[in-house]
């Protein structure tokens, strides 16, 4: 995404929707941190455990609401985010997220990998 004005990119976009074996539907994260995790080019499922991720975006409960959308999907979070000077150095990014909570742990996504030009 270009979110700076200037020609190129400096972000990426992402949806993530919370949902359980038990509701398929996306719903309302209330509790925990959710991370999203940026690593450089696609490191193997099993990498991104030990690889350092190049960027990572924190948002608590709160913070999540203003990202908030319900779709035919269920409720879900929406988001431009920004890298900084974090800026990838490879034309592909994997994206994760995982959701930590409190008493039951860590929860990840799959991996997503998206194409982005290199300023």
């Amino acid at each position: 995404m270009n979110l700076d004005g200037i020609p190129g990119p400096d972000g990426i976009g992402v949806r993530v929707f919370a949902s359980t074996a038990a509701k398929a539907h996306g719903m309302p994260i209330t509790q925990g941190t959710l991370e999203i995790l940026m690593f450089d080019g696609t490191p193997a499922a099993d990498d991104t455990v030990e690889t350092k991720p190049r960027k990572i975006w924190t948002f608590n409960p709160g913070e999540l609401r203003g990202y908030m959308a319900t779709t035919s999907l269920g409720t879900g979070y929406q988001f431009a985010l920004a890298w900084g000077e974090d800026r990838p150095t490879q034309s592909r990014v994997t994206v994760i997220a995982r959701l930590i909570l409190p008493k039951q742990g860590i929860v990840s996504s799959d991996s997503s990998s998206i194409s982005v030009a290199v300023k």
